[in-house]
């Protein structure tokens, strides 16, 4: 154990010179790989406060809170020549308050030493999804082993917790920001002795009716690779561990389903082959497709967490989960938005110029006889799904989606149990992910209520809150913002 201490007392000793030596991170140059002329990927570099929106059409009297939308919105110097990946646009915060036919817009760059970097200094350098802070080893096992303080580009999803509104992505730790202003506050810390740093945590935590509860799950990579699957009342700032599954490979997953009694997750064959800590790739770089393996299905059993259950099925691999539930016939069944391999993860990043091919997976295993089929559909490609999250974890008969086109992104409504399909576009419009907000006075049916969505009007060269009635998919109104909003990621409404 000496000898062990002292090796690291002298590693550190070396990585500190590295430091001091003035290893500093890769220019702009290095960072900026991708392609494209898209109006969806160009930079929005305006902020501004409240703003009265003109509303055409009718807002439903009930509909009043305020939704929240995150997603990158600088790329570069000139995108039109070189841009980032999609995922490491530099993060944007939108936010629209509605309130009797009224909508006030306000957005703000989240203000992490990311964006300050770039501002100050033109260099787009930073621990993000496909973009690395440092070329040199040192300061990068640096950085690794001496956990930093840096707030990540956190512009993948949004949350609330404990009173915080968290700004996340896929990187550690979450970021808080002002609801009312936008502003930022800082990195969040949780209050409990889980990883903090230095890991990989899901950003999209999924919320639990019943327990009134977050379930979510951390990828801790080193001294040994595991899931650590936690749980987080909503008004408590402690994660509590329900469970801890070591893995050889860890697998990418973006998203994971709950259903009243377990906990899913969906090890795809992309998976971990070469050591971060030892690496200098960017993160996803160090992942690789494993062709031959199949696609793992992790039960966890909420309530008894030794009782953990693996299926295998064919290879995939899936940004998310539409949802996942049980039957009284000990069934369960997982909806997921599919696609042939793990190529979608570096091809998304030109998007919106190339987009693989995607379908509706549907998974059915019975837990009694430990038996498992599925069965796809196919309607080109489709993504961003998003249900009525009173539904979420039960049996749900409609999803929502964005369906890609070229000229256009529509919005979808997907009945499953009629296999029905009905469309929202129109052409040069390209339609964000749908958020369904419930009208709190009727519950009769699971589509009571509205679709909100943020789109790009192409023609127009600006962007638009769309209300479609989640019925029909009609439109109710639209609110036309000052400046274009690039494509965003995800986003939450809070009444």
């Amino acid at each position: 154990m000496g000898k062990i201490i002292y090796y690291l007392k002298h590693l550190n000793f070396f990585v500190v010179l590295a430091i001091l030596a003035g290893c500093s991170p890769m220019d702009s140059k290095e960072n900026l790989k991708y392609h494209s002329s898209h109006l969806g990927r160009q930079n929005l570099l305006a902020e501004m406060d409240s703003v009265d929106l003109p509303v055409q059409g009718n807002i439903p009297s009930w509909l009043h809170g305020s939704l929240l939308r995150i997603g990158p919105s600088w790329f570069g110097d000139n995108p039109s020549k070189a841009s980032l990946h999609w995922f490491d646009g530099l993060s944007m915060l939108h936010a629209f308050e509605i309130k009797n036919n009224r909508i006030l817009y306000y957005n703000k760059f989240l203000d992490t030493e990311a964006f300050l970097r770039a501002k100050n200094e033109n260099i787009f350098a930073f621990f993000g999804f496909d973009t690395n802070l440092y070329d040199d080893f040192f300061q990068h096992l640096a950085s690794m082993l001496f956990a930093s303080d840096e707030s990540p580009n956190a512009n993948v999803n949004i949350y609330k917790v404990a009173g915080n509104y968290l700004a996340l992505t896929e990187l550690t730790p979450p970021v808080s920001f002002d609801q009312a202003t936008l502003h930022t506050v800082g990195n969040f810390v949780y209050t409990d002795s889980l990883p903090k740093a230095n890991v990989f945590e899901s950003a999209h935590p999924q919320y639990d009716l019943k327990q009134k509860c977050f379930y979510n799950y951390i990828v801790k990579f080193f001294p040994r690779t595991s899931y650590l699957i936690y749980k987080i009342f909503e008004n408590s700032s402690e994660r509590i561990l329900v469970s801890e599954i070591e893995v050889d490979k860890p697998s990418y997953m973006h998203s994971f389903s709950i259903t009243e009694n377990y906990i899913i997750l969906t090890e795809y064959p992309l998976k971990l082959t070469q050591n971060l800590v030892l690496s200098t790739k960017p993160f996803i770089k160090n992942y690789t497709w494993c062709k031959n393996d199949k696609t793992r299905i992790t039960i966890i059993n909420k309530y008894n967490p030794c009782d953990i259950r693996t299926y295998y099925t064919e290879p995939f691999f899936s940004f998310h989960h539409i949802n996942a539930y049980e039957d009284a016939n000990a069934n369960l069944f997982i909806n997921v938005v599919a696609y042939q391999d793990g190529n979608i993860v570096e091809r998304i990043g030109f998007f919106p110029e190339f987009l693989d091919p995607s379908y509706l997976l549907n998974v059915r295993i019975n837990l009694a006889e430990n038996k498992i089929n599925t069965w796809k559909t196919t309607i080109g490609t489709m993504d961003f799904p998003r249900i009525n999250p009173a539904y979420n974890g039960y049996f749900h008969r409609y999803f929502y989606a964005v369906k890609f086109d070229k000229d256009r992104h529509g919005i979808i409504k997907w009945d499953i149990q009629k296999n029905k399909v009905i469309f929202w576009a129109e052409e040069g419009c390209y339609a964000g992910e749908p958020v369904f907000i419930q009208n709190p006075s009727k519950h009769e049916h699971e589509d009571d209520g509205v679709i909100l969505s943020l789109v790009l009007d192409g023609n127009k060269k600006t962007s638009f809150l769309l209300v479609l009635d989640a019925q029909n998919l009609k439109e109710l109104a639209r609110s036309y913002l000052p400046h274009f909003v690039p494509f965003g990621l995800h986003g939450q409404f809070y009444n």
